[in-house]
């Protein structure tokens, strides 16, 4: 089951990251195609396989939780972003360089602790 839990989240999280990316030019709070992929990825693989197994099933694998999980996270992800800013000259003053560091810092650990936190979840699953 490990290897069909890994690939169906792979194939949604593909999808939906492609969904939001291509269509709806939003990458999340980290602005990286790879970044959002890989926590769609992870939260449709631990919700997927956590939460009860209820719909149509491909290969013995139903794939219904690991799409709504994955599209409940990634309309989060989404959502705590402002729109983008059109403008074709950026000027940013030293306060807000500063600022940009520190919401560049939060935002990396935050990646990081959740990457971790849905690693265990996945891992604690198949223990």
């Amino acid at each position: 089951m490990f290897i069909k839990h890994l690939l169906i989240s792979a194939l949604i999280s593909l999808i939906l990251t492609g969904i939001f990316v291509l269509v709806f030019r939003r990458r999340g709070p980290w602005n990286s195609f790879l970044i959002f992929f890989v926590v769609v990825f992870l939260g449709a693989w631990a919700g997927g396989i956590w939460y009860p197994a209820r719909g149509p099933a491909i290969g013995g694998v139903t794939w219904l939780p690991f799409f709504i999980v994955g599209l409940v996270l990634s309309l989060l992800l989404v959502a705590v972003i402002p729109p983008p800013e059109e403008t074709t000259v950026e000027l940013l003053k030293e306060g807000e360089k500063d600022t940009e560091a520190r919401k560049k810092l939060v935002l990396g650990i935050y990646f990081w602790l959740m990457v971790l936190a849905l690693a265990v979840m996945i891992v604690a699953r198949y223990v």
